[in-house]
């Protein structure tokens, strides 16, 4: 669900509101550093509070693990201009091999949730505004919609399938490559448009048929 964001005056830190039941004893800790003012942290089942209003008056919005890789939160956060605080010993964040996540977002380790809210103190309003900025235009032109997503995962397929070629024509596959060689060597790569997704569909079907 998209939330979009306008000039809302956000008055609250860092906020949460969800279920408990799933991943239990890491949610449970984050209940413990609620403090009903600048960072609200609610049950869902027993809160007032609307989420959708929260992520409009939230600078940061907890995004903890669940059962899967990532929390489907995550683009709800970006998509209403806060900064998502991602919570995961483990998590795979979306296209985390083409997105640097820590110029738009937070990482907290499971056993440190008490330290969440000195840690998003710690954060200056103009360094805020430089991350949200930043997180707001990756869901914009990457997250938005279908097609984007669709020509994201392409492009995450073409990289990593250039960086096998590098490494079967016994090229140094833990070189940072530059955009260039990467796109010499993805298939179908020449006189193709790269951002025209029937073009990227009908290569990689013929390279599978």
């Amino acid at each position: 669900k998209e939330v979009r964001w306008g000039d809302h005056n956000r008055t609250r830190l860092v906020c949460w509101k969800g279920e408990l039941h799933t991943y239990k004893r890491m949610r449970t800790k984050l209940i413990t550093i609620n403090n009903d003012d600048d960072v609200l942290i609610v049950r869902k089942e027993r809160s007032k509070y609307d989420y959708d209003e929260m992520m409009r008056t939230c600078r940061f919005m907890l995004a903890p693990r669940g059962d899967g890789l990532h929390s489907f939160r995550l683009l709800e956060i970006m998509s209403a201009g806060a900064v998502p605080v991602i919570i995961s010993d483990t998590a795979m964040k979306p296209y985390g091999d083409l997105f640097d996540w820590s110029k738009f977002s937070l990482d907290v380790k499971e056993a440190k949730v008490g330290t969440i809210p000195a840690v998003v103190r710690g954060i200056s309003l103009e360094q805020w505004t430089t991350m949200r900025n930043i997180g707001r235009c990756v869901y914009d032109k990457y997250f938005s919609s279908e097609e984007t997503m669709l020509l994201l995962a392409l492009e995450q397929t073409r990289q990593r399938i250039a960086k096998i070629q590098i490494l079967c024509n016994g090229g140094d596959v833990n070189r940072k490559s530059s955009d260039a060689e990467l796109h010499e060597q993805a298939p179908g790569s020449q006189g193709q448009e790269r951002d025209n997704p029937e073009t990227w569909l009908g290569t990689f079907k013929r390279m599978f048929n």
